[in-house]
């Protein structure tokens, strides 16, 4: 089964090991199951740090064996009006990016925001 995890906080498993969305993906992938994570390109609680470097709108790579598909959002440091912004980028950016990508069989989204 070809499934999306959809997390706007999911990072890559070097940035936090323990998170829950590429836990959840590597035991999919051992049932066998193509599984691919779409999150924002920061990460949060980073200190701006942001997976693109280079102003492309979307990037997709593959960390410890799980294709990402990020999409590209401003950098913020707290929880004031840049975070707001970055959650709006998401939302916003997220149906152009999904439609480019192969449907998938089922749809996991998880700590979605209101937007």
């Amino acid at each position: 089964m070809n499934i999306w995890l959809i997390n706007h906080y999911a990072v890559p498993p070097e940035f936090y090991p323990l998170a829950r969305p590429s836990l959840l993906a590597k035991n999919l992938q051992k049932m066998g199951h193509n599984v691919t994570i779409i999150a924002a390109s920061t990460v949060h609680n980073s200190e701006s740090k942001n997976l693109i470097e280079n102003g492309e709108k979307v990037k997709i790579s593959e960390y410890s064996g799980i294709p990402y598909v990020l999409v590209n959002c401003d950098p913020y440091q707290d929880n004031g009006v840049k975070r707001i912004k970055n959650i709006w980028q998401f939302a916003k950016r997220l149906p152009k990016v999904l439609d480019s990508l192969e449907k998938p069989d089922a749809i996991v989204a998880t700590s979605f925001d209101p937007l």
